[in-house]
């Protein structure tokens, strides 16, 4: 999804607007909250429900790279990665006391 979406953005030449932020800043949301409940340990996804967010995921990554592509650097692209980059350590470093805590409960 990431290739098609790059490629397709190079044929119909898509100006940068109001909607990247709802392309890099939404479009991953429901992806990385699957990964980080299933991370937690608190709930586990679907291979369906995996292959649809990670289309949503993967459409939002294609965007960052040609926005930074075309731009690099792009204010928006750097927001979104360290956004990505906060939520994979966030989540990691939770989860040892999530895991310590459900084996303690159990």
């Amino acid at each position: 999804m990431l290739f098609l979406v790059l490629m397709l953005q190079f044929f119909l030449d898509i100006s940068r607007g109001w909607w990247d932020l709802l392309w890099l800043f939404l479009l991953p949301v429901p992806a990385l909250l699957d990964w980080a409940l299933g991370r937690l340990g608190i709930r586990s996804g679907t291979n369906r429900g995996r292959t649809v967010l990670g289309v949503f995921l993967g459409a939002s990554l294609g965007r960052m790279v040609y926005l930074n592509m075309v731009d690099p650097a792009n204010t928006l692209v750097v927001i979104q990665i360290v956004a990505l980059v906060g939520v994979l350590l966030l989540v990691e470093s939770a989860r040892p006391l999530v895991l310590r805590r459900r084996q303690v409960g159990s």
